[in-house]
C-alpha cells in the first residue's frame, strides 16, 4: 500500500483525477492547507503539493520518498535546513503554452501600441501614429527551457529573427544564433525584445544587471517570465527613467507581492503582472504527476527531478 498525500488548495480535483486512474494499492489523503493536515500524514510516502505548503507539512512527512511539486518553481523547498532526503519533481512541458501567449500578447501591445491608443480614445483623440510590427524584429531568450524554447517557436511564426543565451550555448534549432552566459552583453546589443525566463538559482542573480542593461539599445523591451531575483530591479529602475530602455513587462519581482510604493508601480514603460503568466490547471498538473505516478509505483524514477544543489 502507498499513501499519497495531496497537499494543494484544489487538492479535491486533483483526487478526482487519481481516483479516475484506478490506481490499485493507492490511499489517498487530502488537505489544502498545512494546518488541516490528516492525524497520519506521517503515513506518507508520496506527495502531491504547491511547494509553499510542503514546506510547513515536511516535519511531519517523516516517510517522504517522493513529491511532486504543482508549481514551476520550487524554490521554497530548496531554502537551507530543509530535509533534502527525498526525490523532488518540477513541472515542465506545461507552462510553455501560456507563457508564450504571455509573451506574444505583450509584444503585440507593444507594437501595435494598444495601451496608446486605448488612452487616446478615453481622451477623444484621433490616434493616428504609425504601428511597428513584429516581422523583422529581434527576440533574444535567455533561458532555452521548455518556456523559453515554446516562447521561440511562436516568435518565429510571426516572422521575428531569434537568438538564445544559455549556459552552455549549444546549439538549437528552434533559433537563428546561439550565445554562451559569458556573451550575454554581445548577444543583447541588437535585441528589440530580451524574453527573461531563469530560474532563480545564485548563479542567475542579477544575471541582467547595469551592464547588461546599458548594452540593451534603447528601443528594447524587456519581458521576464523567469524568476525576479535574475533581473536588477534598481538598476531597470534607473535604465528606464534615464530612458535607456523602451519599457518592461514584469511578471515577477524579487519581492513579492511587489511592495506598494515601489518604483516599478509608476516607471515609465513598466507594465506589471501578479505573477500569473501560466497558472497551475489542475487539468495540465494532474496527467503529469500521474505519469509520474505510474513510474513511481512501477519502480521507475520519476521524471523532471530536480537538483538540489543547482535549484531546478
Amino acid at each position: 500500500m502507498t499513501t499519497l498525500l495531496i497537499l494543494d488548495p484544489q487538492a479535491d480535483a486533483y483526487n478526482a483525477f487519481v481516483q479516475n486512474a484506478d490506481l490499485p494499492g493507492l490511499q489517498v489523503m487530502l488537505a489544502t492547507d498545512p494546518s488541516e493536515l490528516p492525524e497520519d500524514t506521517a503515513l506518507a510516502e508520496v506527495v502531491l503539493a504547491s511547494p509553499r505548503l510542503l514546506v510547513g507539512a515536511l516535519p511531519r512527512l517523516t516517510r517522504l520518498r517522493w513529491a511532486q511539486s504543482t508549481w514551476a518553481g520550487v524554490e521554497a523547498l530548496l531554502a537551507d535546513g530543509l530535509p533534502r532526503d527525498y526525490l523532488l519533481s518540477g513541472v515542465k512541458g506545461v507552462f510553455g503554452n501560456q507563457m508564450a501567449e504571455y509573451t506574444l500578447c505583450y509584444m503585440l501591445a507593444h507594437e501595435r501600441q494598444v495601451i496608446q491608443r486605448s488612452d487616446s480614445q478615453r481622451r477623444g483623440v484621433w490616434d493616428h501614429r504609425i504601428p511597428g510590427k513584429l516581422a523583422g524584429k529581434h527576440a533574444v531568450f535567455l533561458g532555452l527551457g521548455s518556456i523559453g524554447a515554446e516562447c521561440a517557436l511562436r516568435c518565429r511564426h510571426f516572422g521575428m529573427r531569434t537568438s538564445a543565451v544559455t549556459r552552455s550555448g549549444s546549439p538549437s534549432a528552434l533559433v537563428d544564433k546561439h550565445f554562451s552566459v559569458d556573451q550575454l552583453a554581445q548577444a543583447v546589443i541588437e535585441a528589440d525584445y530580451l524574453v527573461m525566463s531563469l530560474p532563480g538559482t545564485a548563479e542567475t542573480r542579477h544575471l541582467v544587471d547595469a551592464q547588461i542593461l546599458g548594452a540593451l539599445p534603447s528601443h528594447a523591451v524587456i519581458i521576464n517570465v523567469g524568476r525576479g531575483e535574475s533581473l536588477d530591479e534598481q538598476a531597470l529602475v534607473s535604465a528606464l527613467e534615464a530612458g535607456q530602455l523602451a519599457g518592461a513587462v514584469l511578471d515577477v519581482f524579487e519581492r513579492e507581492p511587489l511592495p506598494p510604493g515601489h518604483a516599478l508601480w509608476t516607471c515609465p514603460g513598466v507594465i506589471v503582472t501578479a505573477h500569473t503568466s501560466a497558472v497551475s490547471f489542475v487539468e495540465d498538473i494532474a496527467p503529469l504527476f500521474l505519469a509520474n505516478l505510474r513510474r513511481y509505483l512501477a519502480g521507475d524514477k520519476p521524471d523532471y527531478l530536480v537538483d538540489f544543489a543547482r535549484g531546478y
